[in-house]
């Protein structure tokens, strides 16, 4: 099953090997879909939404937000910041295992973190995987991505 969490940011760029308008300094208020695949738990869940809302702003949104995206990546397309987003979250193992051991989580988040058993999972993400990103640039431009071409 596949399960998908949107996002807002606000950030700006400007594109280095393209000439026109948008070579010039320039914003947009981007959204950002993050979908993982997995097959539902036990609790009837393949991730809790909270989990990855806290991994996503995390990697993420609280670094690129109301910032310039070149000082973080050159030449940032939306193919190419769709990449970095890819390369930042993926794999998730390591990703989500660091939230298992954080005394403040959630126990119902943790269980997603095991095995039926009770053990933890090694690695944690055996039973997740990111899926696909997409990223509107504005309302009617996106792109999307599935980690097909890493080398960027």
């Amino acid at each position: 099953m596949i399960v998908s969490k949107d996002f807002s940011f606000a950030a700006a760029h400007f594109l280095t090997k393209y000439h026109g308008k948008c070579e010039r300094l320039h914003g947009h208020n981007y959204i950002l879909r993050i979908s993982v695949k997995g097959p539902v738990a036990e609790n009837g869940m393949v991730i809790d939404f909270v989990l990855l809302k806290k991994l996503v702003k995390e990697k993420i949104i609280d670094r690129i937000d109301h910032r310039n995206i070149n000082d973080i990546l050159e030449n940032p397309t939306a193919e190419r910041l769709v990449q970095w987003i890819w390369k930042e979250l993926s794999p998730l193992s390591g990703q989500l295992e660091k939230f298992y051991d954080d005394p403040n989580f959630p126990i119902e988040i943790r269980t997603l973190l095991e095995n039926p058993t009770g053990a933890k999972l090694d690695p944690v993400d055996h039973r997740v995987d990111l899926f696909e990103i997409v990223l509107w640039e504005t309302p009617t431009s996106f792109v999307s991505y599935r980690g097909e071409d890493e080398n960027f």
